[in-house]
């Protein structure tokens, strides 16, 4: 009885830890949330001047401690052609926060090559999730 029982336990164990490693990872882009995102509209004080527009994003390490994108950034300000300049990024989220079944990175960061600057990773910006 006490064998049938600890192979029970840890079968259920095995379930459990199971599941929670297939949980989908997800951030927050705009009002929806995304996995992976290959675009993402993320503001960090909500105004217009603290928004990032990224572009062509290529995640590595998706669901891990850290994931890394590279891709665009759209500049907030247009030529004189009417077209938003976008230039070379490095995305990075981080700050795993696990609820409602799902994984979300709460913390983003950009590194960005902007014109006569040299790229810098901007601090940690707080991303939303409904747990928080």
């Amino acid at each position: 009885m006490f064998r049938v029982c600890l192979v029970l336990s840890l079968a259920v164990l095995g379930l459990i830890t199971a599941s929670a490693s297939a949980a989908t990872t997800v951030m927050a882009c705009g009002s929806k949330y995304r996995q992976h995102p290959s675009s993402c509209v993320v503001g960090s004080d909500g105004s217009t001047a603290g928004t990032a527009r990224l572009s062509s994003l290529r995640w590595t390490g998706w669901s891990k401690n850290t994931a890394t994108a590279k891709g665009r950034q759209s500049a907030n300000h247009r030529e004189r052609d009417g077209s938003l300049p976008r230039y070379r990024t490095t995305v990075q989220v981080s700050g795993l926060d696990f609820c409602d079944g799902r994984s979300y990175y709460t913390q983003i960061r950009f590194k960005t090559s902007w014109p006569d600057t040299r790229a810098r990773y901007s601090e940690w910006l707080s991303l939303r999730t409904p747990c928080s």
